[in-house]
């Protein structure tokens, strides 16, 4: 988003749609870093505070509760992470949350992308969430709190939006992806439409393109 005399012009950031494709396949991913053979609840990003990732544990834990086919994997470095691990023990769940924290390639991401079920952002606050954009690109149904840019990604056609750091309304939107496969099925035909409508990098550039026309022309 830019201001340009009093006026707010978006702009969004594009996301390769060409390389995060429903058409990936999972390949030896699960293999490469130890993942079962479960459906797989994916998020991407820093293990720091604003990204809210105790409230996905929490979360995570309830789920647990009743479901047990399924894990969740979180890829990502920072300073919480011995902190988070230790929550995932405390919880109970550890043995089915796996921490991807060395550096991986572009490949081995789109892989995991293909290989999760839904993926989930649960920031507390965040700019845009371009991960949210490569996992619906890729035919993921996606869940974003309702911080910053998120609620401007995922529309209630294309996925989920969670009150950020409520708990049960996480708990509650995962267990619909989980049990509801018309409602998957509608999110993830709808999200990757919307990522080749507005979040590529064709979009980006033309949205450019047209406010620099605006200025040149004043």
């Amino acid at each position: 988003m830019i201001r340009f005399r009093n006026v707010l012009v978006h702009v969004y950031n594009g996301v390769d749609v060409g390389l995060f494709h429903p058409k990936n396949k999972e390949e030896d991913v699960r293999q490469r870093f130890g993942l079962p053979a479960k459906r797989l609840v994916f998020s991407v990003a820093r293990l720091m505070p604003q990204k809210g990732f105790s409230y996905l544990l929490h979360a995570f834990a309830k789920i647990r509760e009743n479901e047990k086919d399924v894990a969740l994997v979180i890829l990502g470095t920072g300073p919480m992470e011995s902190q988070l691990k230790q929550e995932a023990t405390s919880l109970g769940i550890s043995k089915d949350v796996f921490f991807i924290t060395q550096k991986i390639s572009e490949a081995e991401l789109t892989r995991l992308y293909a290989a999760c079920h839904f993926f989930v952002l649960p920031s507390v606050w965040e700019p845009f969430g371009m991960v949210v954009c490569e996992a619906m690109s890729t035919g993921k149904p996606v869940i974003g709190s309702s911080a910053g840019g998120i609620p401007e990604i995922i529309t209630p056609e294309s996925g989920f939006v969670f009150e950020s750091r409520n708990i049960g309304d996480l708990q509650h939107k995962m267990e619909a992806l989980l049990d509801d496969d018309k409602v998957y099925k509608k999110f993830a035909v709808n999200g990757r439409k919307r990522c080749e409508t507005n979040f590529t990098w064709e979009q980006s550039a033309r949205g450019y393109e047209e406010l620099y026309q605006q200025v040149f022309q004043e």
